[in-house]
């Protein structure tokens, strides 16, 4: 079977061979025949296909194509154009509709928004559906919409996430409406993928690492705290004061450069601690308790003794600063493994499990490996069948044992949950700039 991106191509080509030859033209009748047997094939795994225009990218199901939206510029506009941001195929799709369809969209009398849809039902298109991005359900269509939302609300962070640590060095007002809108809305469209966080900032190598770092810090650890299940006002003061939690390394390295600390005699959990906190105090009243306390306590252990021991007189780290330093250590963590011979996020996890009662309250971090599991969702791993496969679901009961969708070979595909065979396993993930094209999930 063609991968997502062959697809997507031929429905790109069938439009540009439309605008250059009629419809009785041989060329044009090989276009669509071959898009209409694509199409087929697809739709003979499941009932329907969805194409969405997410920004200036092009999605099939929930996978956006950042490289092919580049190459297919005319092609999304061409689509903006008529209004149109999602394509609905569906089962049962006939050769006739879909020349009726492509001959529709170049007809230069096509009207554009709502009234588009209600055309291709006069049409008698009953197989073909267009529209509007919008949010809704937890459904392959739903996951587009979330990108669709998520990818300018990203953007847009990175960008505050820079304005508002300059203002704090220099002890400015903080916009915190914006601060607390801008967590809303990541919470609210982040799908729980980790590797779109990935993904999308393979294109910002303008952006500083540590900016990148840290808003990915609080979209996983407002994610985390959603299914733990915390209050949504709790989830968005988690976000904004994830946003600070390096604050205190930073300053303590800006101020190491201009002279010697009176605090260099403290060990460096404290430090640390000290300096993420203090310029935050000019800024309770507007920020609130939460992020100051996720400043003071993300780098502290959670194990105080040998502090303790130390004559320092201190109390175990809120159960909101664990959730930043577990998102902290595996966002760190997982910027490693990209860089190793061999990925292994697997790795992340047994790491973590290594600071258990030491950095970490075990029970909280029993419930963040249930959350993330060993193999994040959208991960590509290789079964001991040989087969390729991609992380859907995680088992909470069994984290290292996930719910995958067989990618390749492609006769092989459908849903296989690996806590419930023995038969099959894991044996290793793919690195995710060298993941294998696939057929629809």
């Amino acid at each position: 079977m063609e991968s997502k991106e062959q697809l997507l191509l031929a429905l790109i080509n069938t439009i540009q061979t439309a605008k250059i030859y009629s419809p009785s033209h041989p060329q044009f009748a090989e276009s669509i025949n071959s898009l209409w047997e694509t199409l087929t094939r697809y739709l003979q795994e499941k009932n329907e296909i969805i194409l969405g225009v997410v920004g200036q990218e092009l999605c099939l199901e929930d996978q956006i194509f950042f490289e092919l939206s580049e190459k297919a510029q005319s092609f999304v506009h061409f689509l903006k154009e008529r209004g149109i941001e999602k394509i609905i195929f569906s089962l049962g799709l006939q050769l006739e509709e879909l020349q009726k369809f492509i001959e529709f969209l170049l007809d230069p009398q096509t009207k554009t928004g709502l009234d588009i849809a209600r055309q291709l039902k006069l049409l008698g298109l009953e197989h073909i559906g267009v529209g509007k991005l919008q949010a809704a359900s937890e459904t392959a269509l739903s996951l587009i919409e979330k990108k669709a939302k998520f990818i300018p609300q990203y953007f847009s962070a990175l960008q505050l996430v820079n304005s508002i640590i300059e203002k704090i060095m220099i002890k400015e007002e903080l916009e915190v409406v914006d601060l607390q809108f801008a967590a809303l809305t990541l919470l609210e469209s982040f799908s729980g993928s980790y590797l779109d966080l990935i993904s999308l900032a393979k294109h910002q190598e303008k952006t500083p690492a540590r900016t990148l770092h840290v808003l990915n810090v609080a979209v996983l650890s407002m994610y985390v705290g959603s299914q733990i299940g915390w209050p949504k006002k709790v989830l968005i003061d988690l976000g904004v004061g994830a946003l600070f939690h390096d604050l205190g390394t930073l300053l303590e390295k800006q101020r190491a450069e201009k002279k010697p600390s009176l605090l260099a005699s403290l060990p460096a959990e404290l430090r640390s601690a000290y300096y993420g906190a203090r310029p935050l105090l000019n800024y309770v009243q507007e920020l609130g308790e939460i992020p100051l306390v996720i400043a003071f306590e993300s780098h502290l252990p959670y194990n105080f003794e040998p502090l303790i021991n130390k004559k320092y007189h201190l109390r175990r780290p809120h159960q909101i600063s664990q959730v930043v330093a577990l998102c902290d250590a595996y966002d760190e963590l997982f910027h490693l493994q990209l860089t190793q011979k061999k990925f292994s996020p697997d790795k992340i996890i047994k790491s973590l499990r290594q600071d258990k009662e030491k950095k970490y309250e075990p029970q909280l971090l029993e419930r963040f490996i249930q959350i993330m599991g060993y193999w994040p969702l959208g991960c590509q791993v290789k079964l001991s069948t040989g087969w390729i496969a991609q992380v859907k679901k995680i088992n909470p009961s069994a984290p290292e044992k996930p719910s995958v969708q067989v990618i390749n070979p492609p006769e092989k595909a459908g849903l296989i949950d690996l806590a419930a065979t023995e038969e099959i396993t894991i044996k290793q993930a793919l690195h995710p700039a060298r993941q294998v094209s696939q057929p629809p999930s």
